[in-house]
């Protein structure tokens, strides 16, 4: 979700809605561009010279929620909701990703038809450069987004499948954690999930174990072909990323993440 940015002198203002209400949101996640080392050497050397031992310096960036009276056009107040802080990056610069969940727990309901208001800025003067919420004169647009999950209601079904880990030893066919982190790929332009679990199957296939179809039992018995432990459920994963055309795009890619392991 990109919300819509209004712009002031010293804030920023961040428009967006919820689609259901407080109990139904699982995570709130604000992704955030903060300018870097290299940027401020290209675009603000003086800051450089300004400022002292700023390889060590940290961006704090606060963020508030807007509370207004009822029948006032005009914001009234700043609730603060936090703040962060964040060294500053070495390169150009770098997506931050912020817990927004102290969002929902500020004291008010969650309206899904109403705008939430969020303002944020750096809290000194030389830091507000280097907090992106929107660059339409870059080549990548550094528009800030936010993105929200939702808790999905329903009955959890019994898995049928072994999950097991390398301290089970366990030889059978079995469901083994693999998490993929993009950044060590040096997939940047992957904004989120930076890293997901994908999962991966392993482990002998006796005749009669955990085998998919009658036909996988009955070849086994009368041929010299045996089973092999692969994937027989998958699920899909929705990414956030910057397409060719430096276009945030959200996909939902299917087959990403083994749900369960049998013989076949």
């Amino acid at each position: 979700m990109e919300p819509h940015v209004r712009h002031n002198r010293k804030t920023d203002v961040l428009r967006f809605k919820f689609e259901s209400g407080s109990s139904d949101i699982s995570y709130v996640t604000l992704h955030l561009y903060l300018r870097g080392l290299e940027w401020i050497s290209i675009y603000q050397p003086k800051m450089l010279e300004e400022l002292s031992d700023f390889q060590n310096k940290e961006i704090v960036v606060a963020l508030h929620r807007a509370i207004r009276r009822a029948n006032n056009t005009n914001y009234t107040h700043k609730a603060k909701i936090f703040e962060f802080r964040h060294k500053i990056p070495t390169g150009l610069g770098q997506w931050v990703n912020v817990d927004l969940k102290p969002l929902i727990g500020t004291g008010a309901a969650i309206d899904p038809s109403q705008t939430q208001e969020i303002f944020i800025k750096g809290v000194e003067p030389w830091m507000r450069p280097l907090v992106v919420t929107t660059d339409s004169t870059a080549k990548n647009p550094l528009t800030v987004h936010i993105e929200i999950g939702s808790r999905k209601k329903h009955r959890r079904k019994r898995s049928v499948y072994l999950d097991c880990t390398e301290n089970d030893h366990d030889m059978r066919c079995c469901r083994y954690p693999l998490k993929v982190n993009f950044t060590s790929f040096g997939w940047h332009f992957v904004v989120a999930p930076t890293s997901f679990d994908a999962y991966f199957c392993s482990g002998d296939c006796r005749v009669g174990y955990l085998e998919q179809y009658p036909h996988t039992h009955l070849a086994a018995l009368t041929t010299s072909a045996t089973p092999c432990c692969s994937p027989t459920k998958m699920s899909s994963l929705s990414l956030l990323y910057f397409d060719e055309n430096h276009q945030l795009v959200l996909s939902v890619i299917p087959n990403m993440s083994v749900e369960g392991c049998s013989c076949s």
